[in-house]
């Protein structure tokens, strides 16, 4: 490319910085892409960062348990009746409703395939009469709306209640909390918070990082059971969260959505709705839009210093005797190669490090809950059947079986709960270290370059580049299918208290074999999220190391080239590569205005 080209690839008047930072930092981003390519460079990191600002989603799901109000309360923020609901514990699905210009729906199911039904027809995949047991083996459905509160980019999710009489309700609603940003938790006025929303919000508050919590039906008390059932609900919050300031937002999702639908200005005011849609409104406009610009911002830092590193490394490489520049471009690769040797064994020794991990922390643990469990579980089996002296010997065999299946997932949830904590730190440390052995050897790439060419880069991995650290939850692997009895007819003439003797140590035998089988498909699930974070982990590095090196050795190709050619076109280089620089240097200063910006309005 010319001088005149590379420079108005670059060059854009700061007149663009009068408008919103979100909209001057896209079209600062444009031209940081120009620059890479007018570079030679791959522009596709510059363009990711702008479809992220551009996209800006933000995920906010809607939990609590069944016959809360959840989804007349999505209804409620939609302004539309789009979801069903009924009286009867309905949402068995998540549903994700997001912005579209036009009502649309879209089914997902399990084994991959999508399928587009109209808004209308829902409710016979995302209902429990319509879908009973999710028998269509549907994954998720996703909803597009034309509602102003998802314009944004937030996507709303609908989830199925938590401790309703369909255990896979509940089951579906713990595992998608994960995947939230965000989460709205509601309760009711009439009655209270239950035990089993008070577990659940226990062990569901360390993967969010923002509640709402919202005491929706105000509407079906009167003021003073209101306010006593806020304080008790509070009380329990607090308790379970471990905070002493919760906010709650009383409310009547029923009445807002009436309100909305009839234009009642005075049922709306009734409902309370407002105060909680401004607050989220708020919290939306400067946690969702503020992080993602600085977040934003710091990217684009980082490509500006890549490019000025890179325009610098080739002036000074154009500038030098074409026989140094060739041996220093030859000791520079040396170094290289050794480098990308020591990477090589650096994720060997990660990959020993994790089979370690899995023996240590899964393998050797599992082995020895069992030992010490087996025997209680047992003991506690033997008890129980004690307690069920009257039951008839077929009530007992299903009454055991039963228990023994429960004792094994209590012991075992257990367990995994306590586990994975520990489980998850001890990898995010080996992570951690990975990390730093990588950093090293950029490290040592950016001083070779400087001791080479007097150029200095900055080579490191930002951390809010690599993979969020991986959030452990205890998934669906536990399966209850029974414990087999090999207690024949002709124990039916058998004395009545040697038969139950037999089939309690038949059940407990069953019960030993079962333990070992759902301990085996608990160490799979464990052994499959580590798998997955650190291929994920070592993708991201291995991405990073990749464009980190390829950024200098294609300067320095580039420049070797241009030196072994004629003398004109190294020095029209050098003039393209003056024009670069000074393209940089009016990004750069564009740059500082819009942090400035963000910053000034977080």
């Amino acid at each position: 490319m010319d001088l005149d080209g590379a420079t108005q690839a670059m060059a854009t008047p700061q007149a663009g910085l009068r408008t919103h930072p979100r909209e001057a930092l896209l079209d600062l981003l444009e031209r940081i892409a120009r620059a890479l390519e007018a570079a030679g460079r791959d522009a596709e990191p510059a363009r990711a960062v702008a479809r992220r600002v551009q996209e800006n989603t933000f995920d906010i799901v809607v939990v609590g348990q069944y016959k809360r109000g959840k989804t007349t309360f999505i209804n409620a923020l939609l302004g539309a009746d789009l979801l069903p609901t009924a009286v009867v514990p309905l949402t068995s699905i998540a549903t994700r409703i997001f912005y579209a210009p036009r009502p649309a729906a879209q089914i997902r199911f399990l084994d991959g395939r999508c399928e587009e039904v109209p808004v209308e027809d829902l409710a016979l995949y995302i209902t429990e009469r319509g879908n009973p047991g999710n028998a269509r083996g549907v994954a998720v459905a996703e909803v597009g709306f034309p509602s102003e509160a998802l314009k944004d980019g937030t996507i709303l999710t609908d989830t199925p209640g938590i401790a309703s009489v369909f255990e896979h309700n509940t089951k579906a609603a713990v595992e998608y909390i994960p995947q939230a940003d965000a989460a709205i938790f509601l309760v009711n006025a009439d009655p209270p918070i239950s035990e089993a929303e008070r577990d659940f919000l226990t062990a569901a508050r360390p993967y969010l990082a923002k509640l709402f919590f919202v005491q929706n039906k105000i509407d079906q008390v009167s003021p003073a059971d209101q306010e006593e059932s806020l304080a008790f609900t509070r009380r329990v919050i607090q308790g379970a969260v471990g905070e002493d300031h919760i906010l709650i937002y009383p409310l009547s999702a029923r009445l807002a959505l009436e309100a909305k639908q009839t234009r009642d200005r005075e049922k709306l005011a009734r409902s309370r709705f407002g105060e909680f849609e401004r607050e989220l409104r708020r919290f939306l406009q400067r946690a969702k839009g503020q992080m993602l610009l600085r977040s934003a911002a710091g990217k684009a830092g980082r490509l500006l210093a890549e490019l000025r590193s890179g325009a610098e490394l080739e002036r000074t490489a154009l500038d030098m005797d074409l026989r140094e520049l060739a041996a220093k471009a030859e000791a520079f690769q040396r170094h290289l190669d050794d480098v990308e040797r020591a990477r090589f064994e650096d994720k060997a020794v990660l990959r020993a490090q994790v089979d370690r991990l899995v023996a240590e922390c899964i393998d050797a643990r599992l082995e020895a809950f069992q030992s010490e469990n087996l025997p209680k579980m047992r003991a506690a089996l033997a008890q129980y059947a004690r307690e069920q002296q009257r039951s008839s010997l077929g009530k007992l065999r299903h009454a055991l079986r039963g228990e023994a299946m429960r004792l094994i997932q209590e012991a075992l949830l257990a367990w995994g709960g306590a586990e994975e904590a520990g489980l998850a730190e001890a990898l995010k440390r080996l992570l951690q270290r990975f990390t730093e052995q990588t950093n090293a050897l950029l490290g040592k790439i950016a001083a070779d370059c400087q001791a080479l060419f007097g150029v200095r880069f900055d080579l490191f991995v930002p951390e809010e580049e690599l993979p969020a650290d991986s959030r452990f939850f205890i998934a669906d692997w536990f399966v209850a299918d029974g414990i087999d009895l090999a207690v024949g007819i002709a124990l039916s003439v058998m004395p009545r208290a040697f038969v139950r003797r037999r089939i309690l140590a038949e059940v407990s035998r069953g019960m030993a074999e079962k333990l070992d089988m759902q301990c085996g498909r608990l160490r799979y699930d464990f052994l499959r999220r580590i798998q997955d974070r650190v291929r994920e982990f070592t993708k991201a590095m291995d991405e990073h190391f990749v464009r980190a090196i390829a950024s200098i050795r294609e300067v320095v190709e580039r420049s070797l080239a241009l030196r072994r050619d004629r003398e004109e076109a190294a020095a029209l280089a050098r003039g393209e590569v003056a024009g670069r620089l000074a393209g940089i240097a009016g990004m750069e200063a564009d740059l500082a205005a819009i942090a400035a910006r963000i910053g000034g309005e977080a």
